[in-house]
């Protein structure tokens, strides 16, 4: 496997980690908000 590839790879890992974190932050922040309704 070249370098090329999973630096690629890397790049794919971080954007699935970012995205995870921002759809929990959202959902934390529903909580929140249903929390002091």
């Amino acid at each position: 496997m070249s370098l090329a590839v999973i630096e690629k790879n890397d790049e794919h890992v971080m954007y699935c980690q970012a995205a995870n974190s921002r759809k929990w932050v959202e959902a934390m922040d529903e909580e929140i908000e249903a929390f002091h309704e």
